[in-house]
């Protein structure tokens, strides 16, 4: 959900790590009890932001809306409102009175566990939902919201199964018009999600009408209409569509938006037709010279295919333009790397790094720059930024591999097996990986591995910053074997 990015930012006390009657917060000592006063306005911008977000996934699941009538509208904005200043305790009370009081607002556990999923504390969430399955068995919204989460976790035919029971709720019981409604669209929107995973673009094409007549303009509405006009290959409508989604999350208030071309490609490249990929952001960097953000896109293509000259001379138009950027430098780093100028590289990352000490993947690059120069103050650091990375993503493949390439490059070879060893375990498709791996099982003498997993790191597509050191190894490889094949001239 949006809004775990922004409450990420705000260190609030996260109400509710269990749902009991007692629920202390990490803020307790500042609570102040509740007199029915209402809560001093937030003037924190992150705060505000926070608030925004949850009202508008909040009022997607109360039926009637947020607005239905004043007293609703005051009950949440103080409910939030608390939430966000870390008051758990007092929203918990208020959110069980105004379940009591307002007749269509959903049970006060199927809310609470909608917030605990937005302040990224899932296992909680769960615990919540399956309460509230058991205490209120006849109410629809509890398996709508059970088949959505199913749905988001890729356990479609669970989310099936949730949506026939809610189904049969909502026509067996006696339900207000705006609860009707509301649960109604609700069943379709998952239901039409599932047809498309399972690919029944027929199936879900009058799903989504329905969904159009309540709200013609939505996003994604029109990202889903977009999909499954590319999956029929009719893409000038996917483009048109595409569109129309950039127009309504722009009208939405956001500015985090990309041309429909590019957002075409990245479905190309998703599901491994790079030519395609190519075809559309040539198109987007011919249709919008004058969008730099585009530019940024098609040089970091560029790098991608290794074609290094003309992402420079992208580069260049956009410094020209606006001036030096996070992203011109972020490019510029992955070329110096990719043609093996870790000093340069790591004089980039390591200026980026103070300007984005949270980015993920500019740390890992970082890293890696340092442990290439060698020196002994560098590849200290280089173990001490892949260690923070591990422990910020301790699944993440590439992290893992990563960590396992540093420990092995300073001469750790247990540490580098142990870590190498996890990130295979992800299921991790990394170049990257498979190169490190490779470079350890040639320097081990076992040749005929190495060169298998080598061709693989090489064959895959996009940006593979160690290209150039995997092509030199593949070829000592071969070379090796060659020699190895040669008929001995003292042999009869």
């Amino acid at each position: 959900m949006q809004v775990r990015k922004l409450l990420a930012i705000l260190t609030i006390g996260l109400f509710v790590a269990s749902h009991t009657e007692t629920t202390p917060t990490a803020n307790a000592q500042t609570e102040q009890p509740a007199t029915g006063q209402s809560t001093p306005p937030i003037q924190d911008a992150n705060q505000k932001r926070a608030i925004e977000t949850l009202t508008r996934e909040l009022g997607e699941m109360v039926p009637g809306g947020i607005d239905a009538t004043p007293e609703r509208k005051t009950a949440i904005d103080s409910i939030l409102s608390s939430f966000v200043a870390g008051e758990g305790a007092k929203s918990l009370e208020l959110i069980k009175a105004l379940a009591e009081t307002d007749p269509t607002f959903p049970p006060a556990e199927l809310v609470i566990a909608s917030l605990q999923f937005s302040a990224n504390n899932p296992n909680s969430g769960r615990q919540t939902m399956e309460k509230a399955a058991i205490e209120y068995p006849d109410y629809p919204g509890v398996f709508l919201a059970l088949a959505r989460l199913a749905i988001n976790e890729n356990r479609n035919a669970d989310g099936l199964s949730h949506l026939e029971k809610a189904e049969r709720l909502m026509n067996g019981g006696q339900w207000s018009e705006s609860e009707k409604e509301h649960f109604r669209l609700k069943h379709v929107d998952a239901l039409a999600d599932v047809m498309i995973r399972y690919q029944k673009w027929d199936d879900a094409m009058p799903l989504l009408a329905e969904i159009e007549k309540a709200t013609p303009q939505d996003p994604k509405l029109l990202v889903r209409q977009a999909e499954i006009m590319y999956r029929k290959e009719k893409h000038a409508e996917a483009i048109e569509l595409l569109g129309q989604f950039t127009a309504a999350v722009k009208q939405n208030g956001s500015d985090k938006t990309r041309r429909p071309e590019l957002m075409l490609a990245t479905w190309f490249n998703r599901d491994g037709d790079t030519d395609s990929a190519h075809k559309w952001i040539i198109t987007a960097n011919e249709k919008y010279p004058e969008d730099v953000d585009v530019t940024a896109e098609y040089a970091d293509w560029m790098v991608g295919r290794q074609r290094f000259a003309d992402a420079k001379i992208a580069i260049k138009k956009i410094v020209d333009a606006k001036g030096e950027t996070i992203a011109t430098k972020f490019i510029k780093g992955k070329i110096a790397f990719a043609e093996e100028n870790y000093g340069l590289a790591e004089a980039h990352f390591s200026e980026l790094t103070l300007k984005e000490p949270g980015n993920f993947e500019l740390a890992n690059l970082w890293a890696l720059s340092l442990v290439e120069l060698g020196s002994e103050q560098k590849v200290k650091t280089a173990v001490q930024v892949a260690q923070r990375n591990v422990q910020v993503q301790p699944k993440n493949g590439v992290a893992l591999g990563i960590l396992g390439w540093i420990y092995y490059k300073v001469g750790d070879t247990r540490q580098a097996q142990t870590w190498l060893n996890r990130a295979t375990q992800t299921g991790v498709k990394s170049a990257e990986v498979s190169y490190f791996i490779a470079k350890i099982l040639s320097d081990q003498g076992q040749k005929e591995q190495a060169q298998a997993l080598v061709t693989g790191a090489l064959e895959q597509k996009g940006v593979f910053l160690y290209r150039t050191a995997a092509k030199r190894l593949s070829a000592e490889l071969n070379a090796e074997k060659s020699k190895q094949d040669l008929p001995d001239p003292d042999k009869k």
